[in-house]
């Protein structure tokens, strides 16, 4: 049988005593430094140094100073699988004064909920950084599809137009009749046409429409009469193509 002394009045206690025979004194105290909370926050906070803090040690400040390095990180890694293999023994007598510890079950859930908290945040970004950029990509596509369909609806009269006159010099789009805007275009006009050769420029609104492709064109050309027709990027030629154009990853594949 192993015998203490007394916090309170000095007389011999066993070990193990709650309480002091003599004078009634609590005696078991229960260590407040718990390893396996240390080894969670080691894990999952380490890079910040907050086990380090949690365990009353100032120069967790160092770990938020070079956090940004990643070498924290690292290093508290491995420290949370030291603690976690340390001897419980040892583990008070370094870090509580050799008074056992306690199981610190409820800091244990509050750190795995704060974990699971800070994860379901950084889910909840992640997916918001893929989801976001995708959605605004996916609707200004939808709206070039809009100029694009406008823009073809000129190819059949231009065509009968060529027949007619075999040149398409002189020729505007308020000849053809069509549509020359729409919900997100801004206008559809003919910027060259001479000989078998022609462009039509669509232009998107300045609002109320995608920021990039707001107030930007794509160009609709036919070299031989109508013949053919190639649209955006397709369009090899600098002098029909111009400045200005939606960038190819908004335009339909048939003008990439």
């Amino acid at each position: 049988m192993s015998m203490v002394y007394c916090r309170s009045c000095g007389n011999e206690v066993h070990e193990n005593a709650e309480s002091c025979p003599s004078c009634g004194a609590p005696q078991l105290v229960v260590g407040d430094k718990n390893r396996v909370v240390a080894a969670l926050l080691a894990l999952f906070m380490g890079y910040l140094g907050i086990h380090r803090f949690y365990l009353g040690q100032w120069w967790g400040l160092f770990y938020l100073l070079f956090f940004w390095t990643g070498i924290p990180g690292l290093i508290a890694f491995i420290e949370a699988l030291v603690f976690l293999f340390t001897d419980q023994r040892k583990w008070d007598l370094k870090y509580n004064s050799g008074v056992p510890s306690g199981s610190g079950s409820g800091v244990v859930i509050i750190v795995i909920a704060i974990f699971l908290i800070f994860i379901g945040i950084a889910v909840l970004g992640i997916l918001a950084a893929v989801a976001i950029p995708a959605y605004q990509d996916y609707t200004a596509r939808a709206q070039v599809s809009e100029g694009l369909s406008l823009a073809s609806s000129y190819k059949i009269p231009l065509v009968q137009y060529y027949q007619n006159h075999h040149d398409f010099t002189g020729v505007s789009v308020s000849d053809l009749g069509g549509q020359t805007s729409g919900k997100y275009v801004g206008s559809i006009h003919i910027d060259m046409a001479h000989g078998d050769t022609l462009v039509i420029t669509t232009t998107f609104k300045e609002s109320g429409v995608a920021s990039m492709i707001a107030g930007k064109n794509f160009k609709l050309a036919t070299e031989n009469g109508g013949l053919t027709w190639e649209c955006g990027y397709r369009i090899k030629d600098p002098e029909l193509l111009g400045s200005g154009q939606v960038k190819s990853r908004y335009l339909p594949t048939a003008c990439k």
